[in-house]
């Protein structure tokens, strides 16, 4: 089975504190984006088991999900919570779907996050200790000043780096980018034509690439509010998901 499904308790475990109408409509949101991780990231493991004998004896034999290092672009530029002269709260939308995906791995995988806000580095969450991470993601929301492809890169660089020291062939290897809006680097294109080739060209440069272990990552983009988004092509491993804008 691919979802560890233990994490939820700790989100479950701060439901007391939360108005339960506002609670309600954040979870409508969020629960487009997190059933088309589940169904993508199901689709992917489920036929892909791993035969594990313990001590070479068949009657210890066990079956695992191949281990999964994942790498998101979290953004937390400040369009995510006002544009347009509107509050949003499209911040909330991309922090459930964060604490979700951190619910969902098993303590064998690896999760690293890279935000806008700290664009320059990625960070590994503790899934041995997920009540924690949850509350980290939940507890610290920052603003960043723009929306980087720099986070990218420095996300992908690390599914490199991570699979350099990862000694599993049935290894998978997942970048999940989570924006509400073009990157800055797109500002400057005339069309959504050239921004949307723009990124077209550099999401298939990294499904293209091949890692130690023969494998080619995957990609999962995670549109909030009409962001800017490449084209799906499932054949090469690029899967898109949307969640709408809604005004506080």
């Amino acid at each position: 089975m691919f979802a560890d499904l233990s994490g939820f308790e700790h989100i479950w475990d701060n439901l007391e504190r939360i108005d339960m109408k506002y609670l309600r409509e954040k979870l409508i949101r969020v629960s487009g984006i997190l059933l088309s991780i589940i169904l993508i990231l199901e689709l992917c493991f489920s036929c892909s088991y791993i035969n594990v004998q313990a001590e070479e004896t068949e009657e210890d034999s066990t079956f695992l999900p191949p281990k999964k290092v994942v790498s998101v672009v979290y953004d937390d530029s400040t369009s995510m919570r006002a544009f347009g002269g509107k509050l949003l709260d499209n911040w909330a939308t991309a922090n459930y779907a964060m604490q979700s995906l951190t619910a969902l791995l098993g303590t064998r995988d690896e999760l690293y996050i890279t935000k806008m806000s700290e664009y320059t580095q990625s960070k590994e969450v503790d899934l041995s200790d997920k009540s924690h991470a949850i509350n980290e993601i939940r507890n610290n929301v920052e603003w960043a000043d723009g929306t980087y492809l720099e986070a990218v890169v420095v996300a992908m660089n690390k599914l490199k780096l991570q699979a350099k020291e990862e000694t599993d062939e049935n290894t998978q290897y997942w970048l999940v980018v989570i924006t509400d809006g073009a990157f800055n680097e797109c500002h400057s294109m005339a069309t959504t034509a050239e921004k949307k080739r723009f990124l077209n060209d550099n999401l298939h440069e990294y499904v293209e690439t091949v890692m130690p272990n023969g494998s080619n990552p995957q990609v999962i983009f995670m549109g909030i509010s009409g962001a800017l988004s490449p084209d799906e092509d499932q054949k090469k491993g690029i899967f898109l998901s949307f969640a709408p804008p809604i005004p506080i």
